[in-house]
């Protein structure tokens, strides 16, 4: 875990993140940032899948809006933001762009 965690560790103790977020954290060993990562790292990845069955048909508007706005919720987490951000490549655009959207609404609402 700790591994894991190392360069988002290092990314809130440098400042990275706005000062309004950092009591979040405060507290954290880089093993729970670790977890954290991970725990982030495997959501995104979940949603993408999701995300591509929506896009196939596979999943209804009703569902996809639910799932949405799930992923949505994930994103109102500043270390969920910094994974994501950290590594774009790891997503196909079309779930990188939605993502985008999303994190943008929630900051937007942040102001």
């Amino acid at each position: 875990m700790a591994v894991v965690g190392k360069p988002v560790f290092e990314a809130i103790r440098s400042g990275e993140f706005s000062p309004e977020h950092l009591h979040q954290f405060e507290n954290y060993t880089v093993e729970q940032i670790g977890f954290e990562t991970l725990r982030v790292l495997n959501s995104l990845t979940a949603f993408d899948n999701i995300h591509f069955q929506y896009q196939s048909g596979f999943i209804s508007d009703e569902a996809w809006q639910a799932f949405r706005h799930r992923l949505r919720t994930i994103f109102e987490s500043p270390i969920a933001r910094q994974i994501f951000e950290s590594d774009l490549n790891w997503y196909r655009a079309s779930y990188r762009e939605l993502c985008e959207q999303l994190i943008s609404e929630v900051e937007s609402e942040d102001q």
